[in-house]
Order: structure tokens, then sequence, then C-alpha cells
């Protein structure tokens, strides 16, 4: 209940962090207040840490790296018809909140996940939007590690004769 009060707009989506010192709470659009904002909280408190305003239309997506010491924010608008994402890395360490490193892209993409098979140095993600994927790697600006692929078709599973197990 507390944290409906905090804002005019509501609540979209609740994520605690990987090691559990903070949680965020952030809003989908901004219908009241302008813009989407993800609020950061103190998870033993409960208090509100910070507020990240995002500057676009909407937020897709947001993710928390293994280490809890960056967030990933994927958010999109429209743009003469178009719609355009931008993918936001946030520094988390030692409580600063801001940002990393930032890329727009002009398609929409819908999620994003941290490479999960790097644990010691999480610093590549993977993005989706409809049917291409294109996989990230953090330095001084977010740049495409390997060209983007197309999902396979549905029916290119494991049902060739190729993919029989003996």
């Amino acid at each position: 209940q507390r944290l409906i009060k905090e804002g005019n707009d509501d609540i979209y989506g609740l994520k605690q962090s990987p090691d559990g010192k903070v949680f965020i709470a952030w809003t989908r659009t901004g219908e009241h207040d302008g813009f989407p904002v993800i609020n950061v909280y103190d998870q033993a408190s409960i208090r509100r840490q910070n507020t990240i305003a995002v500057s676009d239309e909407q937020i897709e997506a947001v993710e928390f790296s293994a280490q809890s010491n960056m967030l990933l924010v994927i958010s999109s608008n429209k743009q003469s018809g178009e719609i355009a994402s931008t993918l936001t890395v946030w520094d988390f360490i030692d409580g600063h909140r801001e940002i990393f490193c930032k890329s727009m892209v002009p398609l929409r993409v819908k999620a994003a996940a941290w490479n999960p098979f790097i644990k010691d140095n999480a610093d590549e993600f993977v993005s989706i939007s409809d049917r291409v994927y294109h996989y990230w790697r953090i330095s001084k600006h977010l740049e495409l590690q390997y060209p983007e692929g197309e999902l396979p078709q549905v029916d290119e599973g494991f049902d060739g004769p190729g993919d029989k197990f003996n």
C-alpha cells in the first residue's frame, strides 16, 4: 500500500535485486505524472532511495544484473508513426544511480535479459524484438556484440531428420 501513495500512476511491476539490498517498483507509462518512473527502495526499511525518470513514453522491461550493480531498462517511443526503443544501463554501484551507457534502436525491443552464463563479469545481454534478437556488450558505449539474428521458424524445431536421438 505504501508504494501506491508515492505517485499518481499505477505500479506496473516490482523486482528485487539479486543481492536482496534494494527492490524497484515501476510504472509502465506515466499516464498521470507525464513520464514513467522507476522507484528504488531499500529492502530493509522500505524507504525510497531514488527515482529514475524515463523520458520515453513506455517502459518495456527492467532487469537487474547478477551482481545487482547494473539495471537494464528498455523503453520505447513512437517516432513518425514508427516505434523506436532505448536501451539504458544504469550504474548501481555504491548507491549511485546514473546512466552508464545508452543506445537507441529503430525497432521495438520487447524484452531483454542479462547473459546468465557470465557470473563474474556480467557485461553482456540479449534483446529481442519481432523475430530478431541482438547481443550487446557494455563498454564505454553500448555496442552490438554480434550481428542480429533471426529466430528459428516454428517448424524448424527438433523434428527434422537430422534431429533424431540414437
